[in-house]
Parts: structure tokens; sequence; C-alpha cells
């Protein structure tokens, strides 16, 4: 069974969040609002952190030093296909609303938090930000979903993930 390995970031400013309007037409869906993200790079498996800051840099052109409080909040976990599908998501801060640049995948768009699901989300987008916007932005720590139908896109199962020493005492 093949593994594929992803990361996204939420990012707010204003009460509203950078979402991607998907234009490409692949499987992830053309006319369904996105994170911004995407696949790892060899080098960056081991460092989810990496790979996010580097594809929102290439998608927005949006750069480390330009974003606040970042933190890896969700690992979603499913199987799409016989095909293990992991996704870090991230969530940050923006002070102010920059400039983006253009991005052949799709089109930013900043969505007001009380709008974000009229918009269609691919279902673990929906998931992970209802799940964000309920309870995880108010607890510490990082939180595992794991799919549990067939294809992953039904019921998740949260668990807020202890450090492994904790769990020994």
């Amino acid at each position: 069974m093949d593994i594929k390995n992803m990361s996204g970031i939420y990012l707010f400013c204003e009460n509203k969040v950078l979402m991607m309007k998907r234009i490409k037409k692949d499987y992830n869906g053309e006319g369904k609002y996105f994170s911004i993200g995407g696949k790892f790079e060899k080098e960056e498996l081991n460092n989810p952190k990496k790979c996010i800051l580097r594809e929102l840099e290439e998608e927005t052109g949006i750069k480390e030093n330009q974003i606040q409080d970042l933190k890896m909040k969700y690992l979603f976990i499913r199987n799409y296909n016989g095909m293990v599908v992991q996704n870090y998501f991230f969530f940050a801060e923006l002070t102010y609303m920059p400039v983006l640049k253009q991005c052949k995948e799709g089109t930013f768009e900043w969505v007001p938090v009380e709008e974000i699901f009229d918009k269609p989300l691919p279902p673990s987008s929906k998931v992970c930000l209802e799940h964000y916007l309920k309870n995880g932005q108010y607890v510490q720590g990082f939180f595992v979903a794991v799919g549990t139908n067939v294809d992953g896109y039904g019921e998740y199962t949260f668990t807020n993930l202890q450090p492994f020493e904790d769990l020994a005492r």
C-alpha cells in the first residue's frame, strides 16, 4: 500500500480565512475550496513544516516571516482507493492581507469565517475546519483524525495526541 503525504495551511486575517478555489481539473475537485498546500517533496518527508512553508511561498508568495503563530494542529489519515493519505494541517495568522501572486492551480479568496461552510469544501477540509473552529483553536495540542469508512470521506474520529511519556505515568 502506498502512502501520500500532504500539508495544508489555513491563514486567518481580520476574521477571514484564505482559501484556494481550485480551477485545475483533477481528482481534487474543480470548483472546491481548499487550504493552501500540496504534496511533500522527498527531502520534506519528516518535516511537514518545511513542506507547508515551501508550498505557501510557491502558491501565494507569502513568506514565513509574514505569518504569526504558525502551529501544526491536525494529522488526517484516510484510505483513499487503497492509498494511505496523510494530510498535515497548519493554522497561522496574518496581520495584513498581502498581495498574492497568481497560481495555476486556483484562485485565492479571503472568505469570512461565518461563510466558510457556504462554500463547496472537500469533506476532510470541512471536518477539519469544523473541529478547529468549535474546539481545536481553544485546545493546546495536536489532533489526529482517522477516516473510518472505506474511502476515508465519511466519519472521522479525533484524538488529542499526548506525548508518549505522559501516557506511561
